[in-house]
């Protein structure tokens, strides 16, 4: 018993030079071989260029068809890489499968030799387009009349006059009535 106590350190210490040594790390490295296969389907998609809880935010924000090549899908969010090399985190509902390349169609052939289209060609890259304003002086040109400025006077009927207010004056009454003679009641 005392052999195994002596010996759990150093085992323990084995044992976990193992399973770091089994952990595997991924390089943040772009891929050389840039073949976009998503799409990303939502306008200021978040990227983060260490992942999706890294201190500060995203990094930047991604618009609608810009294109993205998927290096490894997870849970939530998946390690993309952009068209400029950058390789970063995208959240899963922010990507989606890009549509298929659309395949060129056939080019009509024009009728004529090719002579005659090489010399097309020619005459209208070497035959310069006149100019029709090149010989206009602008002196030649008249001048536009100057907006009045000023409105035109309105007839305003004048208002009628207003009345004066006129004083009022007091007086006192010229006789004060006389006082009835006082009435006995008593009985």
């Amino acid at each position: 018993m005392k052999i195994l106590f002596r010996l759990l350190p150093r085992w323990t210490t084995a044992l976990a030079v193992v399973v770091v040594a089994g952990c595997e790390t991924v390089p943040m490295e772009p891929s050389p071989d840039f073949v976009p296969d998503m799409v990303v389907a939502t306008d200021y998609a978040q990227f983060f260029r260490l992942g999706p809880q890294q201190a500060g935010g995203a990094d930047r924000s991604l618009r609608t068809s810009d294109r993205v090549m998927l290096q490894r899908k997870e849970f939530g969010y998946s390690r993309v890489q952009l068209e400029d090399g950058q390789v970063g985190y995208m959240a899963n509902e922010d990507i989606q499968p890009a549509p298929p390349e659309p395949k060129p169609g056939p080019t009509p052939r024009k009728k004529g030799s090719r002579r005659q289209a090489e010399e097309e060609e020619y005459y209208y890259d070497n035959n310069p387009i006149p100019d029709p304003n090149l010989d206009i002086l602008p002196e030649d040109v008249p001048l536009e009349p100057l907006p009045d400025l000023m409105p035109e006077p309105v007839d305003v009927p004048t208002p009628a006059p207003t009345p004066k207010p006129t004083p009022k004056t007091e007086s006192l009454p010229e006789k004060t009535p006389e006082a009835a003679p006082p009435v006995s009641t008593s009985t």
